[in-house]
């Protein structure tokens, strides 16, 4: 009952001083990791983004109750919720991940992808020499996204992958980064230059 107490302690001073945190212990890491978030409404989400001064043009869902093999990242447009653009999307491939099962995580050195909502960041440019899209987790499901480098970019991978197959797994594809194709990541890029601030969120239940 006290380690509880404790650790619940800790997570809501964490969850009050987020861009304060330095490290978090292991045990207490684990405490707070989820496998589950539900999808919000796009009434709920449009007034979050209302809320903290985010973008009310456009909103972003990953569905991870669909496989790799279907289109789960969606850019949406909140006056009506109808697709912009979509894509195929990677997940993560740390332990357990599988094709066809994904493991969440906000834990760094994981390599697993995290759920909850994130706000799209600056275009950057990796130490492999490719553009992408920074972002940082809103929430406590993903806070450690900017420290963990987690990011929205394109791949080759996505782009060919064959119709109806599951996406591979591989620190080329995916290390918990949003990987889509070079094709959608171009559109996003160009979309994210005119409407700053976009929230993501990625979700594994249906509300």
């Amino acid at each position: 009952m006290a380690v509880a107490l404790a650790a619940m302690v800790i997570l809501f001073a964490g969850i009050c001083m987020l861009p304060k945190i330095k490290r978090i212990p292991g045990k207490v890491m684990r405490k707070i990791e989820t496998q589950t978030y539900k999808e919000p409404s796009r009434e709920e989400l449009l007034e979050y983004c209302e809320s903290k001064g985010f973008n009310t043009d456009y909103y972003i869902l990953v569905d991870f109750t669909k496989k790799s093999s279907e289109k789960r990242f969606t850019v949406r447009r909140f006056s009506d919720g109808s697709v912009v653009f979509s894509s195929l999307c990677a997940h993560g491939d740390g332990k357990p991940s599988t094709t066809s099962k994904p493991h969440f995580s906000n834990r760094p050195g994981s390599c697993c992808t995290s759920l909850g909502r994130f706000r799209i960041g600056k275009v950057v440019t990796t130490s492999q020499g490719w553009t992408a899209l920074k972002l940082y987790g809103l929430g406590w499901t993903n806070f450690n996204a900017s420290r963990r480098g987690i990011l929205v970019h394109g791949s080759k991978t996505v782009s060919r992958n064959p119709k109806g197959k599951l996406l591979p797994l591989g620190k080329k594809v995916s290390e918990g980064c949003f990987t889509i194709s070079h094709e959608a990541f171009a559109s996003l890029k160009k979309l994210a230059k005119d409407n700053p601030d976009i929230v993501i969120c990625a979700f594994s239940e249906k509300s």
